[in-house]
């Protein structure tokens, strides 16, 4: 079958690496598989080293979300794609007003990645562009099905790489000091990358031996190098950058704890590559950690949102070897039973062949004359791009003096 798997970008993260990963998989399974984004990122090269063919629509400067929309049903007509699995209803806010207008005869997916109240207030508003919903966790599924209850709504968990016995023969045991591992974007909202600053001081007030390095790179880069200084903690970490799959995966291996103290996730990725590699997870307290991305007091721990104290508490605890070696063991076990990529992929064929057999129909037709229920019916999504955000820059420029106009007459 001829499959689309389309995504915002691939900018380092967990779901450019789910795209890579699946994409793969179906590709050796015979399948045609293309990406399909709206800007590239900086993980677009992966692609082509993996023999994964990719299209970029990016919306021109002056084009409006119609005119775009209407760009972006031409390409999947044209492609004739037979499934389309969207990662994120949020794969283009022009794309998605316009998604009405795919041919019936694609079966449109869409892969909920995220615990957010904006991703399913999106998805019952296009609820009738889906054949399909796929929640990477249980809890996403229950919440989608709830409030969905004539739609299907599965649940897949994501597969990671699974390491070689001589790699996880060769990975660090308990040793002083500890080393943490930061792994993702730099980015404070959702990642909560500023408060691994709070973490390491509050480690260092409590006279716990630690380490930290931070591997990836984004937009919150020099505010987390600022606040190390200002924490007087930089001594304690090392900021790497970007590094590829495989370094990531021995850094994994020579570390002690993951921290991942996001402020939302969905099925984080990286927390099941952490266990696969014998790394344990120390993240935040949400529903996708907390009801099948690892076991808490298991196979890690979970610290409350936004507390670095709490997160220094769950490092304290890793201090005596015998638990951080009884975690360690148990997420290895748990990834190789739960979480390969053999195990994901498996279940996507069997919902690509159930497509095929006719399951999953829509219905009723996906109608253009609906269009009036959809974002593009917005005046706003009839101008220009360019001219759109020029003019939100300006009633922001407007609502900032308007305010700072009423704070002086208060005063």
């Amino acid at each position: 079958m001829r499959i689309a798997l389309c995504i915002n970008n691939m900018q380092c993260g967990g779901i450019a690496t789910f795209v890579i990963r699946l994409s793969r998989y179906l590709i050796e399974a015979g399948h045609a598989v293309v990406v399909v984004a709206i800007t590239p990122g900086e993980m677009w090269s992966i692609l082509a080293e993996n023999d994964i063919p990719g299209v970029v629509i990016p919306p021109g400067r002056w084009e409006s979300a119609v005119h775009y929309s209407r760009r972006v049903a031409d390409h999947f007509s044209a492609a004739r794609y037979d499934v389309a699995f969207f990662n994120s209803v949020r794969w283009s806010q022009y794309a998605r007003s316009g998604l009405h207008l795919i041919p019936d005869e694609t079966a449109a997916v869409s892969i909920l990645h995220g615990d957010r109240a904006l991703l399913y207030e999106q998805t019952c508003l296009t609820q009738r562009v889906w054949n399909l919903i796929v929640a990477v966790s249980p809890r996403i599924q229950q919440r989608m099905a709830a409030q969905l209850p004539n739609k299907h709504v599965q649940c897949i968990l994501c597969g990671v790489a699974l390491p070689s016995d001589a790699a996880l023969s060769r990975r660090t045991d308990w040793e002083l000091p500890l080393r943490l591992l930061y792994v993702g974007r730099l980015r404070e909202r959702p990642k909560g990358i500023l408060l691994l600053p709070g973490i390491l001081a509050a480690c260092r007030t409590h006279g716990l031996p630690v380490q930290m390095t931070v591997i990836g790179d984004g937009p919150d880069r020099e505010a987390l190098a600022r606040d190390l200084v200002q924490q007087n903690v930089m001594h304690l970490a090392e900021l790497r950058g970007l590094q590829s799959a495989e370094a990531v995966y021995r850094a994994m291996q020579n570390h002690h704890i993951l921290l991942l103290p996001s402020y939302n996730e969905g099925l984080a990725l990286v927390l099941l590559e952490a266990q696969a590699n014998g790394c344990v997870p120390v993240a935040s307290r949400l529903i996708g950690m907390a009801d099948v991305a690892f076991e808490d007091s298991v196979t890690g721990c979970l610290a409350e949102v936004g507390d670095a104290e709490a997160f220094a508490q769950c490092i304290a605890r890793m201090m005596d070897p015998a638990r951080w070696r009884a975690y360690s063991q148990a997420g290895v076990e748990r990834a190789a039973r739960l979480f390969s990529v053999d195990v994901m992929g498996n279940r996507y064929l069997d919902l690509i062949d159930n497509i095929a057999n006719g399951a999953y129909q829509l219905n009723e037709p996906r109608n253009p004359a609906a269009h009036s229920r959809y974002p593009s019916s917005a005046v706003s999504d009839h101008l220009p791009r360019e001219l759109r955000l020029r003019l939100n820059r300006l009633h922001h420029r407007l609502r900032q003096r308007m305010r700072r106009s009423h704070q002086g007459q208060s005063h």
